[in-house]
């Protein structure tokens, strides 16, 4: 060697001393002339805590590390030397890192246990391994590589900016204290990007506690992993006291390398191999650009060891397997009383055992019920088979026979399958169920042929469609039946229904809306189950094989415009479970472009038939209507008072960030008293497209507005908050292409607050008739529950921040 050098904290202190080490030479067996490698040299050690690296150099390679280890220096700084070190750290962590806290929402009012949450990047290296709170001398070890998919787009060139996320809760003592937020470079070093006074002056319990869905992030246990893998679980479990089984539900993709070939789960040397495939359209929307993003789903079932254990799930490519989630898990030795202990596998399977179980008693007092009821409907269930797997065509025909509503027929078309047992099992099952009808035809004529021969044999009063691998919940029929009895009209029924793998287990339920007229045209949420009038599906002309691939979409389109939508109901209950293999539900859209297509087409011959103007397009699975833009003026109603800042900012961003050029900008100053306001005020209104009106008086929004509507111009009006800002220039175009629908009353924008989380996204009632936000403080990026994020829907209201109504429709409510 000819130079030996420690380095800590970015110093280096270079070896000058050297000596002869004969007992080296004896022990480790080298030659002479390596005699002289002892050294010596002194360092000055940085006061904390600091990784010391002793490191070596022949003269050619370089210094590469020959002994590493943590070391602690002084304690105590003098008062200067605080001052100057937080000063240096501050000015290097503002230079180095991107950062942004979610909590605390409120730095005032402090308490004992303070939860912190946000996402932080280094600009300088690609990956930052760990995060910490430190309060004085005390350390809170926190979480880093929560997955922060807003970020990707913010941050494009930094490959790990989806993972950015952190957590930790920290313990404040009373009084004043510091608080330093640091985090962990790849070398192991620590660095502080935030540091601040705090103060706790109360004893009181926390209030400002995480949303429960966020709360196992602040969890200890939970361990630090930045991958090149964007992920989800659902639903959360109690890591702490795991079952004997226990099931796990998510989606994994790659965002950049190779593509993701395998998932398992891995617990010391156990493994669990996953289902993979499984189908996740919302995936596919969020990350349309990324390789597998559609069927990212997994499926694995674990058999957890007794005790702690640390949980690791990996993705394989190109046969290596990486790492994407890990968490310290604990399986109970034994269980208290009246604990399940093969557990409860997630919060899903815990909610059917509580709410969708049926035992003897439900099932006598429902046959009883039946016998009372004035009409007995019969259902004609349609199944077209081709090629089917056996397994689960049984357990079709099964759940059928199983219904607690006896009037029932099956109608079971095999459509020239190359499996001649398909039609062995289809005659068996006939042979043992006189209410079972059955047909072959001689070459195949694909899924709408086989569905309109299975119709033509029905003779029920309602039909329902039942793929060949899904089963039917077996109150089905029964709670189709009592919606008949209370309302005989009906002509189309519908409920909720949730997926059921290859081993009978449930998952992922779609709990529905009363009817969505704008939803149901871009997202066929109906069809399962889809319960219609034999007199409506006959009048429609059954299915349409131009259409295979999207046919109950367009079958169902055609039927809806066929009757008021009084004729519709939801039944809330889950009466469909929706097969999802690999082969089925999970097979790739991307292997089906003539499905994709036949849905567009659908859609637009749906338009069409209406004379409606509009351009249809593909966005991910579903599709996209985009309204004919008229050309009517736009009022954009703005109250105001003071707040210059806020407004200058709205209005500019109005004039630079807007494609739709017909508008007018109202400004409905309510008294303001700021100069700064007064001057902006009269230097915006030299804008020829924009008016100040002045009514003084206490604030009133609602008189602010409707003195704002009487001044307006436009056909439409749009009422704005001072404090919005526009981030998209379509919107403006967007919101008049929907307003001016003679059937929408009112639009309202997905609005965001500035750190990325949505604010609104359309206002829906709760059981108590209360109004709350859709998707509240989602992050930008999440497609929200079956992708309603990213589509038009109906909802029962929208909030007046940014609200278009068409000029009459204001009129005739009064204002």
């Amino acid at each position: 060697m000819q130079a030996i050098r420690a380095t800590i904290g970015g110093h280096v202190f270079e070896a000058r001393v050297f000596h002869d080490r004969h007992d080296v030479i004896q022990h480790c067996g080298v030659s002479a002339d390596q005699v002289r490698c002892g050294f010596s040299l002194e360092v000055r050690l940085p006061r904390g805590e600091w990784p010391l690296r002793i490191e070596a150099s022949n003269g050619a390679d370089g210094y590469c590390i020959v002994w590493q280890k943590n070391v602690v220096g002084p304690i105590f700084l003098s008062a200067d030397e605080r001052r100057q070190r937080r000063g240096k750290t501050q000015v290097a962590a503002a230079d180095r890192f991107h950062w942004w806290l979610d909590r605390p929402l409120n730095w005032d009012k402090l308490e004992r246990e303070l939860p912190i949450c946000g996402w932080c990047i280094d600009r300088v290296e690609e990956r930052i391994t760990g995060f910490r709170a430190r309060v004085g001398r005390q350390i809170f070890r926190g979480t880093y590589g929560i997955q922060r998919r807003d970020l990707r787009g913010s941050f494009p060139d930094s490959p790990y900016a989806h993972c950015a996320g952190f957590a930790a809760t920290a313990k404040l003592p009373l009084g004043r204290s510091t608080l330093a937020l640091e985090v962990r470079d790849v070398r192991g070093e620590w660095r502080s990007f935030l540091q601040r006074q705090v103060i706790r002056q109360c004893r009181a319990a926390r209030k400002d506690r995480p949303p429960l869905e966020d709360a196992e992030l602040f969890d200890v246990d939970r361990r630090d992993i930045v991958s090149r893998f964007a992920f989800w679980l659902e639903p959360r479990c109690d890591w702490s006291r795991l079952p004997r089984s226990q099931r796990l539900v998510g989606w994994c993709v790659a965002l950049h390398g190779k593509p993701i070939e395998a998932v398992r789960a891995r617990i010391g040397h156990h493994k669990w191999e996953a289902q993979t495939g499984i189908k996740r359209p919302e995936v596919k929307a969020a990350y349309p650009d990324v390789i597998g993003a559609l069927h990212s789903g997994f499926s694995v079932t674990i058999n957890p060891p007794r005790g702690r254990n640390l949980l690791l799930l990996e993705a394989c490519s190109d046969q290596v397997w990486e790492a994407f989630f890990a968490y310290r898990i604990y399986r109970p030795f034994f269980w208290r009383r009246g604990e399940n202990r093969f557990g409860k596998a997630n919060r899903y399977e815990y909610w059917l055992r509580l709410y969708d179980r049926l035992d003897a008693r439900d099932r006598s007092a429902i046959r009883r019920h039946i016998r009372s009821f004035d009409k007995r409907p019969r259902f004609s269930v349609l199944i077209p088979c081709y090629n089917s797997d056996l397994r689960f065509l049984r357990a079709a025909i099964r759940s059928v026979r199983g219904q607690l509503y006896p009037d029932w027929e099956i109608c079971a078309v095999d459509d020239a399958s190359e499996d001649p047992a398909v039609w062995r099992l289809l005659q068996s099952a006939a042979q043992r169920e006189p209410r079972m009808k059955i047909h072959r035809r001689r070459e195949r004529g694909h899924i709408s042929a086989a569905s309109n021969d299975a119709l033509d044999m029905a003779t029920g009063d309602f039909i329902v469609l039942l793929d060949h691998d899904d089963e039917l919940a077996l109150h089905a029929l029964y709670f189709a039946a009592l919606a008949i009895n209370r309302q005989p009209d009906l002509k189309l029924i519908y409920g909720d229904e949730d997926k059921i793998d290859e081993n009978g287990r449930r998952f992922s339920p779609y709990f529905k809306s009363q009817w969505n007229p704008d939803l149901f045209l871009v997202q066929n949420y109906a069809a399962h189950p889809a319960i219609l009038h034999a007199g409506l599906a006959r009048d429609a002309r059954g299915f349409d094989s131009e259409y295979d691939g999207a046919q109950d979409h367009e079958f169902l389109l055609r039927c809806v415009e066929r009757i008021d939508q009084s004729q519709i109901q939801r039944i809330p209950w889950l009466l469909y479970h929706w097969r999802a293999t690999p082969h089925s539900t999970a097979e790739a859209v991307s292997a089906k472009p003539y499905a994709l297509d036949a849905r567009a087409r659908a859609v637009e011959e749906y338009l069409q038939r209406h004379r409606i103007a509009a351009v249809v397009s593909t966005q991910g699975e579903f599709q996209r209507v985009r309204y004919a833009i008229p050309a009517q003026l736009a009022s954009i109603i703005i109250p105001t008072r003071d707040q210059a800042s806020l407004l200058e900012k709205c209005l500019r961003s109005i004039k630079e960030k807007t494609d739709y050029e017909l508008y007018e900008i109202i400004i409905v100053d309510n008294s303001s008293s700021e100069s700064s306001t007064r001057e902006l005020l009269q230097e915006v209104a030299r804008d020829e497209r924009i008016r100040v009106i002045s009514v003084p008086g206490e604030f009133n929004y609602s008189k602010l507005c409707n003195r704002g509507a009487a001044a307006a111009r436009g056909q439409v009006l749009l009422l704005l908050n001072n404090d919005i800002e526009v981030i998209d220039p379509g919107w403006l175009s967007e919101l008049m292409s929907q307003v001016t629908r003679p059937e929408v009353g009112v639009v309202g924008a997905s609005l965001w607050f500035p750190d990325g989380q949505l604010q609104h996204a359309g206002i829906v009632l709760s059981p108590e008739r209360i109004g709350n936000y859709a998707y509240f403080r989602q992050r930008r990026g999440d497609t929200g529950y079956f992708s309603q994020l990213q589509l038009v829907r109906n909802v029962a209201a929208v909030t007046g921040a940014c609200l278009a109504v068409r000029a009459e429709v204001y009129a005739t409510l009064g204002g």
